[in-house]
């Protein structure tokens, strides 16, 4: 299965995935070598084509109908290690692309007046799942 980071902002997604987590994505994914933004998509455009998963967090490149049928024609999932999906997702939907948010894992941090610095400096990233039952919540 092949796959993509995709951030318009260099230094979001190293800080909300870490080197752990990429590392593991990376034992189960056939990376693209670069992380995908609004100026790399042609220069990367053979590999995309083939990219059924995605993983972005903030600054998330919103991309067109048009961009997903051209760059990303097998996309399946998006994996969005973060809340709203409002500005970007409607086009992935329209495409019949799921997206998988974070939107209720981030909600305790900002319910507790953590911020996402605590949390990802916590969890080594965005805290999965088994690190909340863990927690008992």
């Amino acid at each position: 299965m092949k796959g993509c980071f995709a951030c318009n902002d260099s230094t979001t997604l190293p800080y909300i995935f870490g080197e752990e987590r990429t590392a593991q994505i990376a034992r189960e994914v056939e990376l693209c070598e670069a992380v995908i933004n609004d100026g790399n998509l042609e220069e990367h455009k053979a590999f995309l084509q083939e990219v059924q998963v995605m993983f972005c967090a903030w600054n998330t490149p919103a991309l067109t109908e048009e961009q997903i049928a051209e760059y990303f024609p097998r996309l399946e999932v998006v994996f969005y290690a973060a809340g709203s999906v409002q500005y970007f997702a409607r086009p992935f939907f329209a495409r019949g692309v799921r997206i998988l948010s974070a939107w209720k894992v981030m909600a305790i941090p900002v319910g507790t007046g953590n911020s996402r610095h605590d949390c990802a400096r916590e969890q080594g990233g965005v805290p999965r799942a088994g690190t909340l039952q863990d927690r008992g919540i």
